[in-house]
């Protein structure tokens, strides 16, 4: 008798010791706990949690996760400096240098979408899934480097051309990388390049106007040209598709200055390739001239190969993207919940597009048929 009533009782242990197991899984399916502390960089959001404490948790990156916040869910890619999510994805960021966490959505701001500031608290999840993207892109995800010896060239480290697409104007527009921000001495290159093609202005969307003298250095065609009051330079948000007036102030600058000019951001590959996009379409260029100059840069600085799958794939990631953005701006009331499976880029008409948006945005049509004529060539 004794053994019978207590074979019941070891049963109940088993499944209490089983329950608990179980609902312990479940906790720690559930996630972590994080909290908004600040302003992170560009328009992005610090959190409380640290880089280490999700490869801890062994969360990847690529992997998607779920910020679940007391008014909604969203879904967000985990990555680190920068590298390797899609125009208008949401992530989450960490960097090699530092503990630092932020969230955001790659070039959007996200305060126009997640409406908390800090003290907000949320929860994590390892949704245990990568964008369908992310193995696509080795060389994207590695990122770059800023040592000369590792480019063949010194047009691919300073990432530096005349932009030629559609009717361009021949010595119209010069991009690049940055000729004054340190970035190895990939900076000493692009001024020189400058200086060879002796361009009029320079206008730098990485530094603002009073932060220039603490970039100065001895022989700088740049800080030439900054002394003869012939540079411009405003640090404009990299989440161009919400900054109309930011668009609008350098169209602006280009409706002002018909001589040559140098444009720059930090590295000149994407919010200097995006603007030049804008800029090359209304010159008149087709969409795929537009499409392979953006490229380029990626080509330049990440070792991307012409024509590959990964090639392609980042295309469909960024410009792609923006540009049906620019078809579509309505999506950006509802950016997160976009079917990018509808882009059809044989249909893209980048004149159209651009002019359209720029137009919707408030730019005055004359002025902007005046751009035009002044990018292009009258020959």
């Amino acid at each position: 008798m004794r053994s019978v009533w207590l074979l019941p009782v070891a049963a109940a242990a088993v499944l209490l010791i089983l329950t608990g197991t179980f609902l312990f899984q479940d906790d720690d399916d559930e996630g972590f706990e994080a909290e908004i502390v600040g302003q992170g960089s560009g328009s992005s959001l610090l959190i409380d949690v640290p880089r280490d404490e999700f490869f801890d948790r062994g969360i990847e990156l690529g992997d998607r996760l779920e910020l679940r916040f007391p008014d909604a869910t969203y879904h967000a890619y985990f990555i680190r400096d920068r590298s390797g999510v899609a125009s208008l994805d949401m992530y989450v960021n960490c960097y090699s240098g530092d503990q630092e966490v932020e969230i955001g959505i790659y070039d959007y701001d996200i305060s126009l979408v997640l409406d908390h500031g800090p003290g907000t608290k949320f929860e994590i999840v390892n949704e245990g899934v990568k964008a369908d993207y992310y193995d696509k892109i080795p060389h994207y995800i590695s990122g770059y480097s800023d040592d000369r010896k590792d480019f063949d060239t010194a047009e691919e480290y300073g990432n530096y051309r005349e932009v030629t697409q559609g009717e361009f104007r021949h010595d119209r527009l010069y991009r690049s990388a940055s000729p004054m921000q340190h970035n190895g001495t990939r900076y000493l290159y692009c001024d020189e390049y400058l200086r060879e093609v002796g361009a009029d202005h320079v206008f730098s969307i990485s530094i603002d106007m009073e932060d220039v003298e603490s970039y100065r250095y001895l022989g700088s065609y740049a800080f030439e040209l900054y002394d003869q009051g012939r540079m411009t330079a405003r640090c404009l948000d990299p989440a161009i598709l919400c900054h109309e007036d930011q668009t609008l102030y350098l169209m602006d600058v280009f409706l002002s200055h018909d001589g040559s000019i140098g444009l720059s951001c930090s590295q000149g590959k994407d919010r200097t390739g995006i603007y030049c996009a804008m800029l090359e379409s209304l010159a008149g260029a087709a969409y795929e001239e537009v499409r392979a100059d953006f490229l380029l840069s990626m080509c330049n600085y990440y070792g991307i190969e012409e024509g590959s799958e990964e090639y392609d794939t980042v295309g469909s990631m960024v410009i792609d993207r923006i540009f049906y953005m620019f078809r579509n701006p309505g999506i950006l009331n509802d950016v997160i919940d976009v079917d990018w499976g509808e882009m059809d880029i044989s249909t893209y008409d980048a004149e159209g597009f651009v002019t359209g948006y720029l137009l919707g945005i408030g730019m005055d049509a004359e002025r902007l048929e005046t751009l035009k004529s002044s990018l292009r060539d009258d020959a």
